[in-house]
């Protein structure tokens, strides 16, 4: 405990110094430390245990709730100090937040800080100071360098190979008609200059030049990291012949790393620093931000512990959506067999009204619709195995991300990895990202994250099959009323077998239109359970137990391997937009 008191000494004077020497955004990264120090020692003093950062903040609040808003002010004020160097900060707003520091830590800890001052300790501080921007910039330098040349070999390689081969095309077709050389001199010139092109890139080795920028950009990150370190590891001037030694390492480190780096031009510089620039905040924007009480969502990421967004988005999981997403689509094409089955069965009735040559062969297209709609039947087998293979695949995605405990009696196995990424290796996309939308479950408890996740499960998919039953619905009455048309004028008599021919049209539409409702209503019993178990969270707090949670995904995965009826892909694609706006205004009224 002894040892924090001093500490917070420690940091508190080193901040003081800095404000004297107008170091704002340095005193500031040291005043959070310092803070952060008290809430350690309060913690300790009140036998609360953390195992991170973000828990003793988490136990902090819930112990001093009137302190939570400084608190998290404090922590995003001296967390953009300590890593962003183009962060702004004046010496009203560094007294300000002085103030704040100073009011935390004797609520914390009852101290009242005297402070001291050390030039030795500044003297290095300084030091790294100008070194960690030095490094920066070579190492952003590098990188913009190693750019420029991977983009002028690709360029010139490409360009060149294009008009070597069309002055070759030229020259092989002159040869081929036996023209003089005096006539084709232009193909030789044309193909002097490709080859040229080709080989400049070769020749300058832009290849090579881009490799080695590269590996002193990340010679310059690691000093970077060094440098950033360097000031976490010695806050403070209690351990100054420490300090000392690790800043003359770096320094040698940087002397040696500049002597050997490569050469760069000044367009580098400036790209380099454009793109240091960019994204950098200010300290009146974020403040402005608390005043408005927009912090809400900070604030709650710091109290609950939801990382959904950060496993859905992790190399493995995007494998999985790519891999169900493939699986599906292999299903659906299937599907896709019954619906050419259904045209093909409109338009045999079609010909065959129309064409009065055809009336002989009513027989053969009797019989054929009957084979088309058997065979229907053996595809079903198929498209279900494709459709839990989906299925399987987006509920390990599920239950990763979620935590959930694996239901072994409706997945005793997962498809093998092997399966998965052969199925993910042929989609091409790269739209898997934030599968679940960060907006609609960030700065909730798990639970209830997972509960809204699965509540968007189910209103995607309902809206999507309400859309489609009542397209499908349409187009079956126009198929019925141009049956009831074309028989009339035609006053055919044989109208049973005009109805088997187009029978296969019928049962398909009409199959569509009942399993969709079937599904539709399923869902709105579900939806109605979450809504109750959402609604519960929001009036008394009330966390859904894990059961809970898994008896809804069992429904859900029950949903997700129903062959038919399914949405087609095409469908989809159309509906996204509109899909995607209902769900907004859903959860906006939530």
């Amino acid at each position: 405990m002894n040892a924090l008191i001093n500490k917070i000494k420690d940091t508190v004077n080193a901040a003081n110094i800095l404000v004297q020497k107008k170091l704002y955004r340095e005193s500031a990264s040291e005043l959070w430390k310092a803070v952060r120090s008290a809430i350690f020692y309060n913690l300790k003093k009140e036998v609360v245990p953390y195992s991170s950062t973000r828990e003793a903040l988490r136990n902090i609040i819930q112990l001093n709730d009137n302190l939570g808003d400084d608190i998290i002010f404090m922590e995003i004020i001296g967390t953009l100090s300590d890593w962003d160097q183009y962060f702004e900060i004046s010496k009203e707003q560094i007294e300000n937040f002085r103030e704040k520091a100073n009011y935390l830590i004797f609520k914390l800890t009852g101290l009242e800080i005297i402070t001291t001052t050390n030039d030795y300790y500044f003297i290095l501080e300084e030091e790294i100071k100008r070194h960690t921007e030095d490094v920066e910039y070579a190492k952003a330098t590098q990188y913009a360098a190693a750019e420029r040349n991977d983009r002028l070999y690709n360029i010139l390689l490409f360009w060149g190979f294009i008009i070597t081969l069309i002055g070759l095309s030229g020259l092989l077709f002159s040869i081929s008609l036996w023209i003089n050389f005096e006539y084709n001199w232009i193909s030789h010139v044309i193909t002097l200059i490709g080859a040229c092109i080709t080989l400049w890139p070769l020749i300058k080795d832009y290849s090579g030049k881009a490799m080695n920028h590269r590996r002193f950009a990340e010679e310059y990150n690691t000093i970077y990291k060094k440098c950033k370190n360097w000031k976490t590891d010695f806050s403070g001037d209690n351990n100054i012949f420490e300090a000392k030694k690790e800043l003359h390492l770096i320094r040698n480190q940087v002397i040696s790393t500049n002597s050997l780096s490569p050469k760069t031009v000044p367009k580098d510089y400036e790209v380099a620093k454009k793109n240091i620039n960019s994204g950098s905040y200010t300290y009146n924007y974020l403040e402005q931000k608390m005043n408005n009480n927009k912090y809400n969502k900070l604030r709650n990421i710091i109290m609950n512990d939801n990382n959904i967004i950060e496993k859905e988005n992790t190399l493995e999981a995007l494998q999985l959506l790519k891999a169900q997403r493939v699986a599906y689509t292999k299903a659906k094409k299937y599907g896709y067999i019954d619906f050419i089955i259904a045209l093909s069965a409109i338009a045999y009735f079609i010909i065959y009204i129309l064409n009065k040559s055809m009336h002989e062969y009513v027989d053969i297209f009797t019989f054929v619709s009957l084979i088309l709609s058997l065979s229907i039947i053996f595809l079903y087998k198929i498209q279900k195995n494709k459709t839990l293979i989906g299925a399987n695949i987006q509920e390990k995605f599920d239950i990763e991300i979620f935590d959930l405990p694996q239901n072994k009696i409706l997945t005793p196995v997962f498809p093998h990895q092997e399966t998965i990424d052969k199925y993910a290796s042929k989609y091409k996309k790269s739209d898997m990202k934030n599968w679940y939308e960060e907006k609609y479950i960030i700065g909730f408890p798990h639970q209830i994250a997972v509960l809204r996740c699965q509540y968007i499960n189910l209103v995607w998919d309902q809206k999507q099959r309400k859309g489609f039953r009542a397209f499908t619905f349409i187009v079956l009455l126009l198929v019925i009323l141009l049956y009831l048309f074309l028989c009339h004028i035609n006053n055919f008599q044989e109208w049973i077998k005009m109805l088997i021919i187009i029978s296969p049209a019928i049962t398909y539409l009409a199959k569509n239109i009942s399993g969709q409702k079937d599904m539709i209503e399923k869902e709105a019993n579900v939806i109605h359970y979450v809504l109750d178990l959402l609604n519960k969270y929001k009036l008394k707090q009330s966390i859904p137990s894990e059961s809970e949670l898994r008896d809804i995904q069992n429904t859900i995965y029950n949903f997700r391997t129903q062959v038919s009826p399914m949405i087609s892909d095409i469908w989809y694609r159309i509906s996204k937009k509109n899909t995607e706006n209902y769900l907004k205004q859903v959860f906006d009224n939530l």
